[in-house]
């Protein structure tokens, strides 16, 4: 398995992106999404990370797990973004990768 498949799914978002949302293994994770994909989805998530931190309140009890999805989020793309390796599914949309794995 590729180290950042391995990496993505131990940031929480992404995690729960690839689990809860996208419904996907690892194991496939790892053969049909590729780095631009994975660096794509975890930008979308530090966008929305970044508002989350910028709009709530320090006080407010969902506050710390904001700043730690920032957090993780930002290591995560520290890491990989500059590591990025061509895949055979670049440039397909999700659903078009998710025909794939259904086949």
């Amino acid at each position: 398995m590729r180290e950042i498949i391995k990496d993505a799914y131990k940031v929480s978002e992404l995690e729960h992106q690839f689990n809860d949302v996208d419904r996907i293994s690892e194991e496939n994770a790892d053969k049909h999404y590729g780095d631009k994909y994975l660096i794509d989805e975890a930008k979308h998530h530090l966008y929305w990370a970044n508002d989350s931190v910028s709009v709530t309140d320090p006080s407010d009890g969902d506050y710390k797990d904001f700043v730690k999805d920032k957090r993780q989020l930002e290591k995560f793309l520290s890491k990989w973004e500059s590591k990025i390796q061509p895949h055979e599914n670049d440039g397909l949309s999700f659903e078009k990768i998710m025909e794939k794995i259904s086949l």
